[in-house]
């Protein structure tokens, strides 16, 4: 007797998406609750909504990051690679993009950002996902070893 599994038990196929729109709970969990900094981003790079791990890492509140833009919270000579950065993404060029950030108020926050876009059905461009995942240690690491290194290598003085 060869019976097909009940349907509650058969396996999913996952050949066909599962489209999560923004207000879908297991969205809201998952993006709220991510151990990374999350944002969602208008066009005009306005947050539309952040986790708090996002919050943390830059210094600001969700209240006050949905007053301002990613561009409000960025050292200034880093905003024009934001700006070409999105540009591609929107006129794509560039499916998805990695870059390495800085906040403004966290002067020591440095991190390693990916941005997508999210099209409609035709195609439009709707919004920017930013992920960014602290690398501040990382960096306070590197600049150590950095430091380290050049004092192994100054000549030593000796007295004979």
């Amino acid at each position: 007797m060869n019976q097909s599994p009940p349907a509650a038990l058969s396996t999913p196929d996952l050949s066909d998406p599962v489209e999560l729109p923004p207000d879908d709970a297991i969205f809201r969990e998952l993006f709220e609750g991510a151990p990374i900094g999350m944002a969602l981003l208008a066009l005009d790079e306005r947050f539309l909504r952040v986790n708090a791990s996002f919050c943390t890492m830059v210094g600001y509140s969700n209240e006050e990051l949905r007053q301002r833009t990613a561009e409000d919270i960025t050292f200034a000579d880093d905003i024009e690679t934001g700006r070409q950065l999105a540009q591609s993404l929107v006129q794509g060029t560039a499916a998805s993009q990695a870059t390495n950030v800085t906040s403004t108020r966290t002067a020591k926050f440095f991190g390693s950002a990916a941005r997508e876009h999210h099209s409609d059905e035709q195609g439009e461009p709707q919004h920017f996902l930013l992920m960014v995942e602290d690398i501040s240690e990382r960096k306070a690491s590197e600049a150590a070893l950095e430091k380290t290194g050049a004092i192994c290598k100054r000549p030593s003085m000796r007295t004979s």
